[in-house]
């Protein structure tokens, strides 16, 4: 008896729906784990000591600790697609407004409890973004 099911439908690679869901999936996690594995090394670029870019990579962890339930929380009162964009948007420009021009490590701290809070959306989000994508394909 075969089943009814395959285990990878390549139909899905022609729905637009499921590309543009997967592009965001694809640039929010390329972005996420950028940010998370070299603040440290990019605050030593900028001159600050070894301490201080552990630091910054610790406060990028504690912010996000406080920022995904606030953006569960979020996203239940103002809808998951809102919030998704919202806080990718603000991860995005919280990048090129703080972390690039981050010459003083009060900017930097800034922008590691800042961006803490929203870059780590992808894992709030995604289970119902993929459920309101299913019902859209179906």
């Amino acid at each position: 008896m075969n089943p009814n099911q395959r285990a990878f439908d390549l139909g899905l690679l022609r729905r637009y729906e499921f590309l543009l869901v997967l592009s965001w999936a694809f640039f929010s996690m390329l972005g996420y784990v950028v940010i998370l594995f070299s603040l440290p090394d990019f605050a030593r670029s900028r001159g600050f000591s070894v301490v201080q870019g552990s630091v910054l990579s610790a406060l990028l962890n504690l912010s996000m600790a406080f920022g995904r339930p606030l953006v569960g929380l979020a996203s239940d009162r103002y809808g998951r697609i809102n919030i998704s964009g919202a806080a990718t948007l603000v991860t995005g420009l919280s990048c090129l407004a703080f972390w690039l021009p981050a010459e003083q490590f009060g900017m930097a701290v800034f922008f590691a409890l800042v961006n803490g809070a929203v870059c780590g959306t992808f894992w709030i989000t995604i289970a119902p973004l993929w459920y309101v994508l299913a019902v859209l394909l179906n």
